[in-house]
């Protein structure tokens, strides 16, 4: 099989991480959650879809910003997801005991609305304050290489132990992959996570597909452009 065959790749697949210092006037985890969710539609701008967004909260410190293992929110991990979905995608919460909510559709604003509720509602004591450690995104839409040949019946793709035929819609002359389908594919084409550790945001990316991931595949280039729309806004290699 060569390089450029459509493959899923073992996990994680490519895993690429930037990193970022926000600013000190960034004062509110609101704020700071809109800069993650707005780095996250940035780089996902004419390449992917999120279908759903999941969130860890903490208590922090009032001090340090540090998470503290007691107090824990009673609501601590929550689940926004969008009501309609291609045909054979599955959403499953990550977390046992998920507050889950459902929107039309997944855009910064709905995003940042919900995140924002989240957060108003983590009950800490007096000495904490609610925070976010992790932004994740795994269910996501992604749109296939231009020129990729698909055949009637979806996409083929070599999985380690022969093939399956994974489904795609079309619209005009894109062609869209989304995920994960289980049982066939446990996870996405890529996935999305933005980590948070007292302001530093750790914006991390999984390539799931060798179409997407390997520098002589056809969707590299795209990934890459999708990548440098970020470092443009200061995020740096981690």
């Amino acid at each position: 099989m060569t390089p450029a065959e459509p493959r899923i790749l073992a996990f994680p697949g490519r895993t690429v991480r930037l990193k970022l210092l926000t600013a000190e006037e960034i004062e509110t985890q609101a704020d700071l959650a809109r800069v993650a969710i707005d780095a996250v539609f940035c780089f996902a701008d004419g390449l992917c879809e999120p279908f759903s967004a999941e969130l860890w909260l903490a208590c922090c410190d009032t001090v340090l910003d540090d998470p503290l293992s007691e107090p824990e929110p009673f609501r601590q991990f929550w689940l926004l997801r969008q009501e309609a979905l291609p045909p054979g995608v599955t959403i499953r919460p990550s977390w046992e005991n998920e507050e889950i909510t459902t929107t039309a559709r997944l855009t910064v604003e709905t995003v940042a609305e919900w995140a924002e509720a989240a957060l108003r509602a983590c009950d800490c004591n007096e000495d904490a304050h609610g925070c976010w450690r992790e932004l994740a995104f795994p269910a996501v839409r992604v749109l296939l290489p231009a020129g990729l040949d698909v055949p009637a019946a979806g996409l083929p793709l070599g999985d380690g132990t022969g093939e399956i035929i994974h489904p795609v819609e079309r619209r005009g002359s894109d062609i869209y992959a989304s995920g994960p389908n289980f049982p066939s594919t446990l996870n996405a084409p890529l996935e999305i996570a933005v980590s948070n550790e007292a302001g530093l945001l750790t914006f991390v990316l999984m390539l799931h597909w060798s179409i997407l991931a390997e520098p002589d595949s056809p969707g590299y280039a795209h990934v890459e452009r999708a990548l440098a729309r970020l470092r443009e806004q200061g995020w740096a290699p981690a």
